[in-house]
């Protein structure tokens, strides 16, 4: 059994190219955590969510390794993050797209799914083998959604 079982096939996707603030827009509108950032061929990139944006607007000293945790210092400084999220808006998605998440491929194993999906705590991309073609993504919903269908399937 492999992950094509539990995959959503044609999902949502943007385009590096495209702005930070509409790939926002879609996530909201479309009530989802996250997309795949393919480019024109239909190439992985990366994932594209609301982390790597809330990241675009921590100070610097924040993200360093061993950096600040205590940010009780920046009273009254609401509006700088609303006006940082301004700049944000603007970037391309290419400038922003979480490229360290791993990647399933479409003959991975059923439990290395499980593993990932537990591991990671978000939607997975799965690849054609041996590519960097997107041909769908795996969720937590979807993998339970299959499991669930298999075990009525069992049932019966």
């Amino acid at each position: 059994m492999s992950c094509i079982s539990a995959m959503l096939k044609n999902p949502l996707t943007v385009s590096p190219k495209d702005t930070v603030g509409k790939g926002m827009e879609r996530l909201l509108k479309e009530r989802i955590r996250s997309m795949p950032v393919v480019d024109g061929r239909g190439n992985y990139i990366g994932m594209f969510h609301f982390r790597q944006v809330l990241k675009q607007l921590l100070p610097k000293s924040v993200l360093a390794e061993g950096g600040v945790d205590d940010l009780d210092f920046l009273h009254g400084t609401d509006q700088q993050v609303v006006d940082k999220l301004g700049d944000v808006y603007k970037m391309k998605i290419g400038d922003v797209v979480d490229t360290e998440r791993p990647v399933l491929r479409e003959d991975e194993v059923f439990w290395a799914m499980v593993h990932m999906i537990y591991k990671y705590d978000a939607p997975m991309a799965v690849l054609k083998a041996d590519t960097r073609k997107l041909i769908g993504i795996v969720s937590k919903q979807s993998l339970i959604e299959e499991l669930l269908r298999r075990r009525a399937f069992k049932e019966e």
